[in-house]
Parts: structure tokens; C-alpha cells; sequence
């Protein structure tokens, strides 16, 4: 009972964490919800393995990133009816962890439409707070490689507030 206990105060430590993360990740609430979901299903299946070789948060992280990505290859493959989409959209109330993404920032659409490296590397160190060597633990890239990534994708969103600020 205690593991249920610790997964429980984990979800409450992460949770919205992860939910902002996989929205940005994923462009979608509804998809963003599933995943959360789907990360901590796999987090209950997969705990005793968990080795501690990383934080608990290092380790959510990569779930969830493996989470998103593995929703993404399914999603290129279905036909989305974009108008029923919005009908679902505006039938609901919002969700505090998407208000404070989408209504935070200007930067969210920039975010959204880089390249999917540059923009897990974005999600991870300013939205996660994750290092970059705890970045480079969860996506196999190199530091280095992270680092250069999180540079390009400074010039990218200095130059989208050119002019608005």
C-alpha cells in the first residue's frame, strides 16, 4: 500500500507539471489528458523498476516524453474532424494547468511549431526546469547538442517578440 501512496503524492508533485508539458508537446487538451493518464499507468506498471539512477521527476519526464512522442506517430496516422474538435472545445470549461500554458504566453504557437527536438529541449528546461544534463539523460541527445538547441530556439522566440515588446 505504501508504493500506492508514494505514486499518488508523485501525481500530485508532477501531475500538472506533466499535463502542461504534454500539451505543448502534443497541441491538444484532449491529448495532453491522455497522456497525462497514460504516463501514470505506465508509471504504476513500471515502478518496481525504477533504478533511482535518476530523480522520480527525471524518470516521470521520460515516460511522459515517450508517452507523446508514441502519441504523435499514432495521431499522423488518423483523419482529426477539426470541427467537432472545436464543438467539444467550447462545450467544456477550462483547466487551470491549459490556462496558464495557452493564456501565459505569447510564445506558446512559437513553441508549438518548432522541430520536435528543439521544442522537447524548450519543454524540458523551461517548462520542466530540468538541467541540461538531466535533459540529456531523457532524450539520449548529447549536452552539447541540447545546449545548442536551446540557443537556436532563443533566437527563435526573441525574434517572434520583435516589435511586441
Amino acid at each position: 500500500m505504501a508504493e500506492i501512496d508514494y505514486i499518488e503524492a508523485i501525481y500530485r508533485e508532477y501531475g500538472n507539471d506533466i499535463l502542461r508539458m504534454s500539451y505543448l508537446y502534443l497541441k491538444d487538451k484532449h491529448l495532453a489528458e491522455d497522456a497525462l493518464q497514460e504516463t501514470f499507468v505506465r508509471v504504476i506498471r513500471f515502478y518496481s523498476k525504477f533504478n533511482h539512477k535518476s530523480s522520480i521527476k527525471t524518470w516521470v519526464t521520460q515516460i511522459a516524453i515517450n508517452v507523446c512522442k508514441d502519441m504523435l506517430r499514432s495521431r499522423t496516422s488518423e483523419v482529426l474532424d477539426y470541427e467537432d474538435r472545436a464543438v467539444e472545445i467550447a462545450d467544456e470549461h477550462g483547466n487551470a494547468a491549459f490556462d496558464d500554458v495557452e493564456n501565459s504566453s505569447m510564445l506558446t504557437p512559437v513553441i508549438q511549431n518548432m522541430e520536435e527536438e528543439m521544442r522537447t529541449c524548450v519543454i524540458l528546461f523551461y517548462y520542466q526546469d530540468l538541467s541540461t544534463r538531466e535533459i540529456e539523460k531523457i532524450t539520449g541527445i548529447k549536452r552539447s547538442t541540447v545546449e545548442f538547441r536551446l540557443k537556436e530556439a532563443r533566437k527563435l522566440l526573441r525574434g517572434s517578440l520583435k516589435g511586441v515588446v
